[in-house]
This record gives C-alpha cells, sequence and structure tokens, in this order.
C-alpha cells in the first residue's frame, strides 16, 4: 500500500494506521519428534524427493530455499568427515555443517558435481506431498519444511549445544534468533515432569 500510495495509485495510505504486533511465535507446534519422524519414515510417498529432503532438513536445519541451492559440490570433507558447505538463501549467513549418517544415507546416490542435491518441486506440490506424508503416517499435523527446521534448532538446544554453536549450526544472524528454541525446551522440560508420578 505504501508503494501504491507513493506511486499515486492510491490517494490515501491506508496502512498508516495499521500496526504489526511482532511477538514470540509459538514454534513449539512445529516440532516434530525423532518418534515421529520414525513413525512417518516407514511410509512411501508418491513424491519421494520431499521425503528425503524434508528428512535431510530435519538434521541439517537448512530450510528449503537453501536445500534448493545446495549441489554436490557443497558437500566436502573436513578432517575426514562429510560437510555441507554453503550460504542461507534467507540472510546469506555462510555455514560449514557436520552430516550425519542419516544425511549421508539420503545423499549416497545424489552428489554429482553441479547437479542438485534434490530436485524439488513446487511449493504447492511440496505441500500436498508432506500433507500425503503426514496423513500415511496418521500423524495429525500441518507439516512444513520449517518444522524440520525448527525441529533441528529445538534438538540442538535439547542436547545441551551451547547458544553459540547452535546458532552457527543454524545458520543465524546472532544470538537472539536462537532463543526461541531455548524457550521450546522450557516448555518440554515442563511437560515431561508434569508426566512424573506424584507422591501426594
Amino acid at each position: 500500500m505504501k508503494k501504491a500510495h507513493k506511486k499515486g495509485f492510491l490517494k490515501t495510505n491506508y496502512g498508516d494506521d495499521v500496526t504489526a504486533k511482532k511477538g514470540d511465535s509459538d514454534i513449539s507446534k512445529d516440532v516434530i519428534s525423532i518418534k515421529e519422524l520414525r513413525k512417518m519414515d516407514e511410509f512411501q510417498i508418491k513424491q519421494a524427493e520431499v521425503k528425503e529432503a524434508f528428512i535431510f532438513s530435519y538434521f541439517t536445519g537448512l530450510d528449503c530455499a537453501t536445500l534448493r541451492t545446495m549441489t554436490g559440490k557443497n558437500i566436502i570433507e573436513v578432517d575426514g568427515k562429510p560437510h555441507i558447505r554453503g550460504q542461507r538463501t534467507k540472510n546469506g549467513v555462510k555455514f560449514q555443517n557436520p552430516l550425519n549418517k542419516t544425511c549421508m544415507k539420503v545423499l549416497e546416490k545424489r552428489i554429482k558435481d553441479d547437479a542438485p542435491l534434490f530436485d524439488l518441486p513446487s511449493s504447492t506440490t511440496i505441500t500436498k506431498g508432506l500433507k500425503n506424508w503426514t496423513n500415511a503416517a496418521e500423524i495429525k499435523r500441518h507439516l512444513t519444511f520449517h518444522c524440520a527446521r525448527h525441529s533441528f534448532g529445538t534438538n540442538l538446544i535439547a542436547a545441551g549445544t551451547d547458544l553459540k554453536s547452535a546458532s552457527v549450526l543454524m545458520a543465524h544472524k546472532g544470538l537472539r534468533e536462537i532463543e526461541k528454541y531455548v524457550k521450546v525446551v522450557g516448555k518440554l522440560k515442563l511437560k515431561a515432569i508434569k508426566k512424573l508420578p506424584e507422591l501426594y
């Protein structure tokens, strides 16, 4: 609206009185447990590329836009261990993260120099594929690639990773962005304590 007003398409900028309330969004609903992921992994879907990319994202924290840019050349060895190196599409932050056995299993037939690691379809097809996958596994969730990223961040903090390292692995610009994962882990701990039996 601001641009339309500036260019003279609108006489009044109707957006002047509108303010967006920016607060901490609750990402706990976006976190997928390893138990849920294992259950989902038992099911094949028509969009197998989407499933494999989601699993890779779950263990690397890479968002969908960044995954689209990754090729075989982004897979490197550091001290004899496989890593993925690149730059996040959203914020331009460079990363170089180790890859675990699950990631390497997903990539085993995919690493070709200039070829994309994942030939992901349109966003609409991705959404449809993720919905088919959760429906097949009978998991009542609205799944997105950001769920995989949020799960990665939450799992890092839950595993005791220090905030600086977690922030670097998530390719964040600063520590402030990682705080939301600390809050989620706090909520998960509280939930776990409430499940313990009472004596009195």
